[in-house]
């Protein structure tokens, strides 16, 4: 724990110069002006109050939705910015209003873009309250798709119980879109059931605008893979501690002898551009192995050192959070940590042989479990996003069932990471 201690300490520093993310883009002024240059890209899980803009000259400066009419940032995300009212209900079960609330606020903010069609574009908004979706028809301002969830008394409409009220949904954007295509027939190749069938969110509204637009659906986050496939392997040293009220079966701690690892896993992407927060499902095999030493009186009662061998075996599925502290774009550094749920298996627990004088003596083992839970954590650093070298530690983990006895086990690993894709 020292070494990953001491490893922690020494990058840390790191995370302090490169909390930027800047990538190639630009920005339209209010007067129609294109100027290029970078843009910090952030994770943005709601909509950005501002962004800090590097023009060509690398003066800096911050522009907010009143500055700009748009923004691009590579790869593919695009800004606009909207000033009119938006709705303000509850729609995000289990937060819901209590009754129909209609209401809107003022506000200047930035519209994501999901989709600029040449008949429809989409776009996204999302703040502390709710999510909320946008239509814009060529030439035109964006407008707002309205979505009710709220409680209501009257039991004659189609509704979900809850409690002594009852859930009502009102899906007013779908009225709002097929609206449109009355007006413009000749508009793309969809069916009632496609709107019928469309709920409010992301995937499903992008998914029936490109139909209106008559084009196919584009599958992936702008050109990013959601997630990450990649195998593993390493050398790992474990320590094993006694802990007992019976000198009779104590020892000294173990001594490691290096073990190895091999891994598989899948990295899941908050964000498939900047990945600075991953979660990762690995399934893992380690060999581990190590003895401990006591000094005892043999059956001549001679001084003898006897030795204990532990070889350990198992698989594990470790649910994980890795959070890149150091994100630049082909170096990201990173701390991480989860749960592993462990399936053991015990080839060596006993006195070895020639601990044992002329074979006549037998010193009891300890009972071991099968199934363990463990806590690791890690330091990694990522490499042109393919290639990791992560320091990993496993906090110390009971592995017997003796009540008198404690036999605790940790790991140190060194583990190298390469992903596909």
């Amino acid at each position: 724990m020292k070494i990953y201690t001491l490893l922690l300490g020494m990058l840390m520093p790191f995370s302090l110069l490169a909390q930027s993310n800047f990538k190639d883009g630009y920005i339209v002024k209010n007067t129609g002006d294109t100027i290029r240059g970078k843009i910090d890209l952030r994770e943005w899980n709601i909509n950005p109050e501002y962004i800090d803009f590097k023009a060509a000259d690398d003066t800096s400066q911050r522009y907010k939705p009143a500055n700009v009419s748009s923004f691009y940032v590579q790869p593919d995300f695009t800004y606009v910015s909207y000033s009119g009212r938006v709705s303000n209900n509850h729609n995000q079960f289990p937060n819901v209003d209590k009754e129909r609330d209609t209401t809107t606020l003022p506000a200047t903010v930035f519209l994501k873009e999901l989709e600029s069609g040449d008949r429809l574009s989409l776009y996204a908004l999302t703040d502390n309250v709710k999510p909320r979706f946008f239509y814009k028809e060529n030439g035109k301002q964006p407008v707002e798709l309205n979505y009710y969830r709220y409680y209501y008394l009257d039991r004659n409409q189609e509704m979900v119980s809850q409690g002594s009220a009852i859930l009502r949904e009102e899906k007013f954007y779908v009225q709002q879109l097929l609206n449109l295509t009355r007006v413009h027939p000749d508009w793309g190749n969809y069916s009632l059931q496609d709107f019928e069938k469309t709920a409010f969110n992301e995937r499903d509204l992008l998914r029936l605008v490109r139909k209106i637009n008559g084009q196919k659906e584009i599958k992936g986050a702008h050109g990013q893979p959601a997630a990450q496939f990649y195998v593993g392997a390493g050398v790992v040293l474990a320590r094993t501690t006694f802990r007992t009220v019976s000198s009779s079966i104590a020892f000294d701690d173990v001594s490691s002898k290096p073990g190895f690892k091999v891994a598989a896993g899948l990295n899941f992407f908050n964000n498939p551009v900047t990945r600075k927060v991953i979660f990762r499902a690995e399934l893992a095999a380690e060999f581990l192995q190590g003895e401990a030493f006591r000094s005892a009186l043999n059956a001549a009662n001679q001084p003898e050192t006897q030795v204990y061998q532990i070889k350990r075996n198992f698989i594990s599925l470790s649910p994980q959070v890795i959070y890149n502290f150091y994100n630049a774009n082909n170096l990201k550094i990173n701390i991480g940590g989860g749960v592993a749920f462990s399936y053991n298996n015990y080839t060596k627990n006993g006195i070895s042989d020639d601990a044992i004088l002329n074979g006549s003596a037998y010193y009891a083992t300890y009972e071991l479990s099968k199934f363990i839970v463990m806590l690791p954590l890690q330091l990694g650093v990522i490499v042109n996003k393919k290639v990791e070298a992560a320091v990993s530690y496993t906090l110390p983990h009971r592995i017997n069932a003796e009540q008198l006895t404690g036999v605790k086990m940790s790991t140190t690993a060194l583990t190298l990471r390469y992903a596909f894709n």
